[in-house]
């Protein structure tokens, strides 16, 4: 399927086959993964738009470096946006090096150029093709309050390389072409390598003392009012003793007659703390638990402090994909 999938794309994309090529395109679905998404999806849908690109390079047999794609004397060939999504985009995506975990991280772009390299010293003799596809998805929203704000972005990037052996098999391929016709050659194999990355930026902690004191002083109220009411009971044991009883048995007692409602719900004081305190970061952990279920197995890694300025989750992983089911609609 890959396979066939590389061949459309360069004879849609490329049909000359002596220049690099892109397309671009949005993508609109409803996005589906809890419960309360099936019970409400007839009266709210949670809609999300998405931002692909499709880049064919233009590559050689004399080619042994992707590093082009994102050099500067590329940019300054051909305009900005016609290079990959990894190229242009502000933030720097690094992960580990890919044949030697032991060494500095790279970039992600230096990441594939290594891939390259290494199969291209590995299978001297095949040609190679390499299908880059990105996809990028943004969001912002602000808490209920509208005091906190979160940045949300997920970017996924899948390179695909093909090993190609070809046989020359008439006069009108030879050595000097830059790329066989696809009727002479065979595929050797197909290597799928993908990145995925949620990444979260939220002001979250400057609310971080706000929401302790909130959340703190509600459960410490709760505690003490707690505290008290056994006291009380007590002290009513103590008043009423007439049975053979101990006083622990007969506090006991009198503490079992009175609903825990009574302790918490009494008072507006802990209900309206926590209240506040979830109006205040609840959508970061909406957006942090659909981000970690989304990966594959929720493989996650946080960056950055801990107290959630930044979320990173970075999943890389190699030849798995899980299918997202979801209705699309293509804007082209």
């Amino acid at each position: 399927m890959l396979d066939a999938f590389m061949t459309a794309a360069r004879r849609k994309l490329r049909p000359l086959g002596n220049e690099s090529a892109v397309l671009r395109y949005a993508t609109k679905h409803n996005w589906v993964s809890r419960i309360h998404h099936y019970a409400v999806r007839f009266v709210s849908t949670n809609p999300a738009w998405r931002l692909h690109s499709l880049h064919i390079p233009h590559i050689t047999s004399s080619t042994q470096s992707l590093v082009a794609i994102c050099s500067n004397a590329a940019a300054t060939k051909r305009p900005p946006p016609l290079r990959p999504q990894i190229c242009n985009h502000p933030g720097i995506w690094k992960v580990n090096h890919p044949l030697n975990a032991s060494l500095p991280v790279v970039r992600l772009w230096d990441h594939t150029d290594v891939q390259f390299r290494a199969l291209r010293q590995l299978y001297p003799g095949l040609v190679l093709d390499v299908v880059l596809l990105s996809l990028q998805r943004l969001s912002a929203t602000t808490g209920v309050l509208q005091s906190t704000y979160y940045n949300y972005e997920a970017l996924e990037v899948v390179v695909l390389t093909r090993g190609r052996r070809c046989v020359d098999t008439d006069t009108a391929t030879n050595s000097s072409s830059e790329q066989p016709t696809a009727s002479t050659c065979t595929t050797f194999f197909i290597d799928d390598y993908r990145y995925e990355s949620d990444r979260v930026q939220t002001n979250l902690v400057d609310w971080y003392a706000t929401i302790a004191l909130l959340r703190g002083g509600t459960q410490a109220y709760v505690w003490v009012r707690l505290l008290l009411l056994v006291h009380g009971a007590y002290v009513v044991a103590v008043a009423g003793k007439r049975t053979s009883d101990s006083l622990l048995t007969t506090t006991m007692f009198i503490l079992v007659k009175i609903p825990f409602e009574v302790v918490v719900y009494s008072s507006l004081l802990p209900v309206s703390g926590y209240v506040i305190a979830l109006l205040l970061d609840s959508s970061v952990m909406n957006i942090f638990l659909d981000s970690f279920w989304a990966a594959v197995g929720g493989a996650q890694s946080t960056l950055d402090d801990l107290q959630l300025r930044k979320i990173s989750l970075c999943n890389k992983r190699r030849s798995a994909c899980r299918h997202r089911a979801a209705y699309t609609h293509c804007w082209l």
